[in-house]
């Protein structure tokens, strides 16, 4: 028994340093070696939940490198029996979420997306206190609102973002999820009243989260899809001034900077086309 947890401790250490070096590695054969070699030590131990959740450490790692498909489902599916072996372990389940995000990164098909997002669904609803899970499955459905082009299963999406970060208004991490979600739908809205619903979404978030760079700027840029759409000169000059409230803002980084100004100039140039009875070449 004595040699037993001798071994096992060995394994763990062994597990340890190959995880060290999955995280270390940028080269994808080198990361498959070393899971190869993380498999041969759990398959002697698969009652081990420490074992296991290294095991599926080190098959998330070989996820960051993998960008073929295919090959990011293999791995996923790995870490998935690893899950279903051990569904009461949280740790191992935000491996899973994680490793499935990565798989939704490198899709493009919204059905094969809408099944990634469903797996993530699982394991959020199963583990619905985890923060860390909570934005996987957040960061998940933001892959998807990026694929999908109808305003309708946009904003069903938006919903189930939403409906996360009601749970967890604290986190910023989820509300610049919540964020880019809005954005990529105010990309496919073209009705000016639907916009402002949108853009008010984005507004509320931005105002609980105003020292967020990153947040800012899914706002302007929000807010310039609206004035693309806008034809009455003064609700643009209100979104104008939006635009310029933004980038006065004292937290506000050089990118949100520039990009609010180069929009700032764009609106200035349809303004003057407008006033000329020019036709709007950024009007869709």
């Amino acid at each position: 028994m004595d040699e037993q947890k001798y071994n096992l401790k060995e394994s763990l250490t062994e597990l340890d340093k190959l995880f060290d070096l999955s995280t270390k590695e940028t080269d994808k054969t080198a990361c498959e070696a070393l899971a190869k070699k993380a498999k041969i030590i759990y398959e002697q131990y698969p009652e081990s939940e420490d074992i296991a959740l290294r095991y599926a450490m080190a098959l998330f790692n070989l996820s960051i490198e993998q960008v073929n498909v295919e090959e990011l489902l293999n791995t996923v599916n790995s870490v998935k029996e690893i899950f279903e072996r051990f569904k009461q372990s949280e740790d191992i389940a935000l491996r899973y979420a994680m490793a499935l995000f990565n798989l939704s990164v490198e899709q493009v098909n919204v059905e094969e997306l809408l099944n990634t997002v469903n797996s993530v669904k699982e394991i959020f609803e199963r583990f619905k206190q985890s923060e860390d899970i909570a934005l996987q499955y957040a960061k998940t459905l933001v892959n998807l609102s990026v694929e999908q082009v109808n305003v309708e299963e946009l904003l069903n999406t938006v919903n189930s973002v939403k409906e996360i970060f009601e749970r967890f208004k604290q986190s910023e991490d989820i509300a610049l999820r919540y964020a880019m979600a809005l954005f990529n739908l105010s990309v496919e809205q073209v009705n000016v009243e639907e916009l402002l619903n949108t853009v008010n979404s984005v507004k509320e978030i931005f105002e609980r989260f105003k020292q967020s760079e990153d947040i800012a700027l899914q706002y302007a840029k929000t807010l310039v899809n609206l004035s693309v759409e806008q034809v009455n000169v003064e609700e643009r000059k209100n979104t104008t001034n939006l635009l310029k409230e933004i980038f006065l803002s004292s937290s506000i980084n050089l990118k949100t900077l520039r990009y609010t100004m180069l929009w700032l100039y764009t609106i200035f140039q349809i303004d003057k086309m407008i006033s000329k009875n020019v036709r709007n070449p950024y009007q869709k």
